[in-house]
């Protein structure tokens, strides 16, 4: 990567955490006015374009897994740095003799995000568990070609076995019994 790859990737990213932010901030509606510090809002996104520069430049460079994560905090520090700066340059100032602002509470916004979290990990915790291994394929496989295959090959000849089920006691040959039922007295 070149540095002016490198210098352009972060003033892009830097200016969408930028850019997320004080879109969000601008959605925010209140009876008052908002207001801005130039000076700090142009150190927010200093902030975000310089640490966004930095991780990119680690994550592009440097190959080794704590490098890695250190470019990854570097970001976290961008994305936090930026909004803590961005936060601490707005000033509220309501209007006089206004009423209670309405709204959402906590409970009604927050309670539909946890249990979006939850429903998502666990699906994705149940994605990995369901997931076939490479020998329940090979046996799949095994098992499909031994019902498929053609009578001449069930007279005797040896096929192939690649997951070893014809070693296992459990699959004997029709007409012997089930190894785990102890032999029954005949009545």
């Amino acid at each position: 990567m070149s540095v002016l790859r490198i210098v352009g990737g972060g003033l892009f990213t830097g200016a969408g955490v930028a850019a997320m932010h004080y879109t969000g901030m601008a959605a925010m509606r209140l009876d008052g006015r908002l207001s801005y510090d130039r000076t700090r809002v142009v150190l927010s996104i200093v902030i975000a374009v310089v640490a966004a520069t930095v991780a990119l430049w680690l994550a592009v460079t440097v190959r080794r897994g704590l490098a890695i994560f250190g470019s990854a905090l570097v970001m976290g520090v961008a994305v936090n740095g930026m909004h803590f700066t961005g936060m601490s340059a707005l000033s509220a100032h309501l209007h006089p003799g206004g009423g209670e602002v309405t709204g959402a509470d906590v409970s009604t916004l927050l309670v539909p995000i946890i249990l979006a979290v939850i429903f998502v990990v666990v699906g994705l915790v149940y994605a990995l568990l369901a997931a076939p291994t490479d020998e329940d394929r090979a046996a799949a496989a095994y098992l499909n070609g031994r019902l498929t295959a053609e009578p001449a090959d069930r007279s005797g000849e040896v096929t192939a076995d690649p997951v070893g089920l014809r070693a296992r006691p459990t699959l004997g040959r029709p007409g012997t019994p089930f190894p785990s039922r102890p032999d029954r007295a005949p009545l």
